[in-house]
């Protein structure tokens, strides 16, 4: 003799407590696959962009040309991109870097090394950019020497090695494509009483046309990587919904218990 099939729980009809419950889990897999897919997308935008694109540090070109006269136990070195001067001593004499106004700025000796707190340098190199100088910041007041270091070495940022412009130079403007020499700088400091000149330049190095290549296949690849994500989630997204679809018309033809 037939029987009717036993009625399903009433939280699992459409509609249901249940049944909600388990749309909204779905929902949400789907949002949440969504949020990857376009944290995989800006991702992959952020690295397709190709680094010819833009000016780098690495266009401008710092370059340490003589260090006269030459102190025995006194090195200076500079950053390629101009980030950063390096200045080491193992001289008997103390070795002292001026400031933008030839105040004391940074003394340097084998105790180690010592900043002068009222040397506008002391806050115009703390960033890349300009900073901000305090009031009682004075280039002509005596200075007041704070120990920051036991180690006769110093490396700090130095604006006079590198480009300060919001834009290229007038020069790279005209030919971006060409090298040219941007300004030759001088760095000066004294080293027990001798006046030593740090002489040097900075170079704009345009991007080689491999570069350029390199970053526009990266683009490509990046564009196809973002579609591939995207057909992903919309097949996922289709077969969850086709699902979604069967359990509900599934859910509606088990009768309901009176």
């Amino acid at each position: 003799m037939w029987e009717p099939a036993a009625p399903a729980p009433t939280g699992v009809r459409a509609g249901g407590p249940l049944w909600r419950g388990t749309r909204m889990k779905v929902l949400n897999r789907l949002a949440q696959a969504a949020s990857v897919g376009a944290l995989g997308v800006l991702t992959l935008l952020g690295i397709a962009v190709p680094a010819s694109a833009h000016d780098t540090g690495v266009n401008y070109r710092t370059h340490i040309s003589a260090v006269t006269p030459a102190v025995p136990g006194l090195t200076v070195t500079a950053s390629v991109d101009g980030s950063y001067l390096r200045v080491r001593n193992t001289s008997a004499e103390p070795v002292i870097v001026e400031g933008y106004e030839h105040e004391p700025y940074v003394r340097i000796s084998s105790a180690g090394v010592e900043q002068n707190t009222l040397s506008p340098a002391t806050y115009l190199n703390q960033e890349l950019t300009i900073g901000e100088v305090p009031a009682q910041a004075d280039a002509k007041a005596v200075p007041v020497w704070e120990k920051i270091s036991a180690q006769p070495l110093y490396q700090f940022h130095d604006h006079r090695i590198h480009w300060m412009g919001n834009g290229r130079p007038a020069v790279v403007d005209k030919d971006p494509a060409a090298p040219h020499l941007i300004k030759n700088w001088t760095v000066p400091l004294v080293a027990g009483g001798t006046q030593v000149s740090v002489q040097g330049t900075l170079r704009w190095q345009p991007g080689s046309k491999l570069n350029t290549y390199l970053g526009y296949g990266f683009l490509l690849v990046g564009f196809g990587g973002v579609l591939a994500v995207g057909i992903a989630l919309w097949r996922r997204q289709q077969r969850l919904t086709r699902r979604l679809a069967q359990a509900e018309a599934s859910a509606a033809t088990v009768p309901e218990r009176v």
